[in-house]
């Protein structure tokens, strides 16, 4: 009853200013109203967009039964625009412990090598999500092996300077970079929402993909994970639907965070971290939370919580 609870009022928090809750529904109902008319009230056509809203986020696990119940709040949270403006890098949230981020900071000086391994293995789990890679591919600097090679050696440098430092103290690199990131966020953002859903998959289909071992990878992957479940995967399912949400959002950003931190945490001893406590991890995790926080992410979102 209580993970219930909790669940529940993940899901209500989704409802904010920040939130396009028209967008939201009409997704559910294009996707939805016309095939399982069942799902919906008699009178749900008369209700408000508000009341319409917290009615699909009270029942959004009808709609997506294979669904991990932990990974539901996402799809309200694509919907969900992050706090660019609202936020202050000088302010500092009241849950920060700066003593724990410090722990945090020396967890990722002992174990850099690891980290940074597990940084790369997780920009390749996120950019299998395609509407994950198009921000990449729609900014034009990531869009060739070399180009890609250089962003990424370049996105390295900022997180460790990040890592190193003090984001909310001005002057500093991790200040400074802090700020880029976010600005090259909101510029993207803004740029997506200018355009429309078929603009977006023209500009970022690659004419000539480099990947010759696609079809090997493919393979191995068809054979060694499980069936995929109807439904299983929602931004799949919204794919067809003209109301999908477009990138940089609270929900894309927790699914990024999650895979920075998800091999250092689950699985340490595989990438060579074998001495962390349970205190390290925490004060790791801590420490994105920061990230996210300063990056925009609405607390309800951040994954390591």
């Amino acid at each position: 009853m209580a993970d219930q609870d909790l669940f529940e009022s993940t899901l209500k928090k989704s409802i904010s200013k920040n939130f396009n809750e028209n967008e939201f529904v009409m997704l559910f109902k294009d996707l939805f109203q016309t095939k399982s008319q069942n799902k919906f009230p008699n009178d749900f056509d008369t209700w408000t967009v508000k009341h319409q809203c917290g009615w699909l986020i009270d029942n959004i696990a009808e709609f997506f039964p294979n669904t991990p119940q932990s990974l539901l709040h996402l799809i309200p949270g694509s919907y969900c625009q992050l706090k660019y403006n609202d936020r202050s890098l000088e302010e500092l949230p009241d849950w920060m412990d700066v003593d724990k981020y410090r722990k945090g900071q020396k967890f990722w000086l002992k174990n850099y090598i690891a980290i940074i391994l597990s940084k790369v293995i997780g920009l390749t789990c996120i950019f299998s999500f395609d509407e994950e890679l198009r921000p990449v591919t729609f900014g034009e600097h990531a869009h060739t092996p070399y180009l890609a090679f250089k962003k990424y050696m370049s996105t390295i440098k900022r997180m460790s300077n990040w890592y190193e430092g003090d984001p909310w103290i001005k002057g500093t690199d991790a200040y400074k970079d802090m700020r880029v990131t976010r600005s090259m966020h909101m510029q993207i953002r803004q740029k997506l929402c200018g355009m429309s859903h078929e603009q977006i998959a023209a500009k970022c289909t690659l004419a000539n993909p480099w990947n010759p071992d696609r079809e090997m990878l493919l393979k191995d992957f068809s054979a060694a994970c499980p069936p995929e479940k109807h439904g299983q995967r929602p931004q799949k399912i919204s794919q067809k639907s003209s109301y999908k949400p477009k990138g940089i959002n609270n929900g894309d950003f927790a699914m990024t965070q999650f895979c920075f931190i998800v091999l250092p945490v689950l699985y340490p001893k595989n990438i060579g971290i074998h001495d962390a406590t349970d205190e390290d991890l925490e004060a790791f995790c801590h420490m994105w939370k920061c990230y996210g926080y300063f990056l925009g992410i609405d607390d309800e979102y951040e994954l390591q919580l």
